[in-house]
């Protein structure tokens, strides 16, 4: 090899045959598994934060509104059963208020909750039994305030009752004094012969008419008062017979009365009419009642539906708390086993890093470059001696190989002086 050999060879040198070249290889190696470990840890992480998201923006939420629907649910229950109570129309508007703002609520919670929950048959249901809340609560304030109607138009029914029933009594009252007055005149005029026995006889039968229709005003008034506190429809056809018979009596005594043209006997007929009206007409008793129960036993199924739903809707609930306490257990479980699997992988990658750069340092730097770079040192200095036979690395294609050859060129410059010397 001479020294016009040199450039040529290091002009023909690929990049990956030289040091510099294996050293890039070798931190872009490094680098790789650096940047490997970065991103399989930025993937573990977002894989962490997906569960960790699924956790708290799924599952504790879905527990949350599915407790606060039931709990908006029983809180309706609550106050439907406050609204049937109402006693008059003021507490029933109020009452209905604080139901309607309850019932918003719950339709914002079930909002939420739908937004969250992933089972269509679920939010369905669940809409459906809020809708079938919604709804029995309207019927129930219709109900409420017609009862509330009719309970006031059967408790001035039952004063008027009372007042017409103490008005007739006066009345009869004031018609037995005037009986038993006449009675008593008779009587005394009887002794001394001045009437006649059928004058007597027909006082003391409006005597008994005037007791039995006494006695007639307070059965009436009675059955009133059985009317108006009866509990079951089924009660008002046999309490409607018994009216119709004591107001049937009542008539015929105040008309043995009429018919003995005693005084006041017109005004306590017409408060004989008055009470029988009470219990018989359109809007009496009878009919008033006849509307007010049907209304309670509707309050009352609409409670006992509200209370079902209510049972139904929990039953939903708690499926839904299942489901989410399955879905927290697993998203923890999965949680758990991403920080293992990336608290392994990044101790395999910082390992595997480690183990490169060291194998680097020992293979390419101490045993490649270091030992070659001391064989040269050793051959420049035996040559720079004077020995001339010392033995060379073998030269590789690298930057080193380059100082090789360039070195067996000075040895073999050297050889050809000493040659030349000793020729001349």
């Amino acid at each position: 090899m001479t020294a016009s050999d040199l450039p040529a060879a290091t002009a023909r040198r690929p990049w990956y045959q030289s040091i510099a070249g294996n050293l890039l290889v070798a931190f872009a190696l490094i680098a790789a598994l650096t940047v490997g470990a970065t991103l399989l840890s930025l993937i573990r992480f977002n894989q962490i934060d997906a569960v960790m998201n699924r956790l708290t923006g799924v599952s504790l939420p879905l527990v949350q509104s599915s407790l606060g629907v039931e709990a908006k649910t029983a809180e309706l229950v609550v106050l439907a059963t406050e609204l049937s109570k109402a006693e008059n129309e003021a507490q029933r508007f109020q009452r209905m208020e604080n139901l309607s703002d309850q019932i918003g609520q719950l339709w914002a919670v079930l909002s939420r909750l739908q937004n969250i929950i992933s089972e269509e048959a679920t939010a369905a249901r669940l809409q459906q039994l809020v809708a079938a809340i919604n709804t029995n609560v309207g019927d129930l304030d219709r109900s409420t305030r017609e009862i509330l109607l009719l309970s006031d138009r059967r408790s001035k029914a039952i004063d008027k009752a009372e007042a017409t029933n103490e008005a007739g009594l006066r009345l009869l009252l004031q018609v037995t004094d005037d009986i038993l007055s006449r009675i008593g005149t008779r009587i005394t005029q009887g002794v001394s012969g001045q009437t006649d026995t059928p004058d007597l006889q027909r006082e003391l039968a409006s005597l008994r008419a005037a007791y039995t229709a006494r006695a007639d005003f307070n059965r009436v008034t009675t059955l009133l008062n059985g009317i108006a506190t009866a509990t079951t429809p089924d009660a008002l056809p046999g309490l409607r017979q018994q009216l119709a018979v004591a107001t049937d009596s009542l008539s015929q005594s105040v008309a043995t009365l009429a018919s003995d043209a005693a005084p006041r006997v017109g005004d306590l007929r017409d408060a004989a009419r008055s009470l029988a009206a009470l219990g018989t007409a359109d809007d009496g008793l009878l009919a008033i009642q006849t509307k007010l129960l049907p209304e309670r036993q509707a309050v009352a199924s609409q409670q006992s539906a509200l209370q079902a739903i209510g049972v139904d809707l929990r039953e939903q609930v708690s499926k839904l708390n299942e489901s989410a306490e399955r879905e927290a257990t697993s998203t923890a479980a999965l949680s758990a086993q991403a920080i293992d699997a990336s608290r392994l992988w990044l101790i395999m990658i910082a390992a595997t890093s480690l183990i490169l750069a060291g194998l680097i340092v020992w293979l390419f730097v101490l045993r490649y470059v270091v030992r070659r770079l001391t064989d040269l040192a050793t051959a420049m200095l035996a040559i720079a001696r004077g020995d001339l036979a010392t033995p060379l690395p073998v030269p590789n294609r690298d930057e080193l190989g380059d100082m090789g050859r360039t070195l067996a060129v000075f040895r073999d410059n050297a050889r050809d002086i000493h040659a030349a010397k000793d020729e001349a």
